[in-house]
């Protein structure tokens, strides 16, 4: 029933950005020092990560999207490229939009290389429509690498917009310098061999599966949520 999938133009799939956050710095700015950690110390460089970027690139070039990457964004620069790309780079022809962001994280937020946190709530607000009415009924995706800290707040009441998290609240995300994380990578790979005849949220589930199965010294369980409205097929 084409009512319950939505729309996907093979000739503008969609937009996929990936904002790989690497390298981190204390904002030298005084009037951010109350957002800044307490031990006022930087957060440790992210080796790995840009595996998962070229991962990522890959993936969803095989599907279709155009790619825009960003690298080591401060925690405003974050919000306003993300206001730009949706006001600006995202348009009536795109299907779908995908934003990947690859950071360090903490309680409902991820941090910008500044060493200050973005709330995830108002990530998901621009990503909702809110400076772009092209964005509306049209499925939105944010999947996030990064640590947990306490549990997540409640989900807003709006739709077609799916978040993924690498782990669930109150864990670590497990991340190798050498091959990248579990979560990006599993995700990639399930994408490439599922995604002609199962819908994203199938997919999520046997990421999931997989990586809650995985032994290993430690163990981690990604989290998705959904306020989508139909299948979402790539």
């Amino acid at each position: 029933n084409n009512d319950d999938i939505y729309k996907i133009d093979p000739n503008n799939v969609g937009l996929c950005v990936i904002i790989n956050q690497k390298k981190f710095y204390l904002e030298p700015d005084d009037s951010f020092r109350l957002l800044l950690p307490l031990d006022l110390r930087p957060l440790d460089e992210r080796e790995g990560t840009d595996k998962d970027k070229e991962k990522l690139k890959c993936t969803f070039e095989k599907f279709g999207f155009e790619i825009l990457i960003l690298e080591n964004r401060t925690h405003l620069e974050l919000i306003k490229d993300l206001e730009n790309i949706t006001s600006n780079k995202f348009s009536k022809k795109h299907s779908c939009l995908v934003v990947c962001i690859l950071s360090h994280g903490i309680k409902d937020a991820v941090f910008g290389v500044n060493s200050i946190p973005v709330d995830i709530c108002d990530i998901e607000n621009i990503m909702y429509g809110k400076y772009s009415s092209n964005l509306i009924g049209k499925p939105k995706i944010l999947i996030i690498q990064s640590c947990q800290g306490e549990p997540c707040q409640t989900v807003p009441e709006k739709s077609d917009l799916l978040v993924c998290c690498s782990t669930i609240p109150g864990y670590a995300s497990i991340r190798s310098k050498s091959t990248g994380t579990w979560f990006i990578q599993a995700l990639c790979d399930k994408l490439l061999t599922e995604a002609n005849s199962k819908h994203f949220i199938d997919i999520l589930t046997y990421v999931t599966r997989d990586i809650s199965s995985k032994r290993w010294n430690k163990c981690m369980v990604p989290q998705f949520r959904s306020t989508l409205t139909k299948n979402l097929y790539l």
